[in-house]
């Protein structure tokens, strides 16, 4: 009998974006959750809303609030 190979679990693996986000620099500050940006332009991105350890942008907020 061959031996069984095992694969590699897919479940632990990193998405693009997460492999990104953790190879760039460290924030300096608060990001949006939805988009991992830091506040930048109000009129690009909405307002920069937080609240207790959250922070998101406005427009993330709507954009994801329609995909539901």
């Amino acid at each position: 009998m061959k031996p069984i190979k095992e694969k590699a679990c897919r479940r632990f693996r990193k998405s693009a974006k997460t492999r990104r986000v953790t190879q760039g620099k460290p924030s300096s500050g608060p990001v949006c959750r939805l988009c991992l940006q830091e506040p930048g332009d109000p009129e690009k991105l909405g307002e920069f809303l937080q609240k207790d350890n959250l922070s998101v942008h406005y427009f993330c907020l709507k954009v994801r609030e329609s995909k539901s």
